[in-house]
């Protein structure tokens, strides 16, 4: 039963990471596109 959730915890983790990460990368791309404008 730990060890189950232990591996959702894992799972949650990651999910958030990615998620952290594919926000990082947009709002770099929109900087670099107000960049572009201006």
């Amino acid at each position: 039963m730990p060890v189950f959730i232990l591996l959702i915890i894992e799972k949650i983790l990651l999910f958030h990471s990615i998620v952290i990460n594919s926000s990082i990368i947009l709002i770099y791309i929109i900087y670099v596109l107000i960049q572009q404008l201006y």
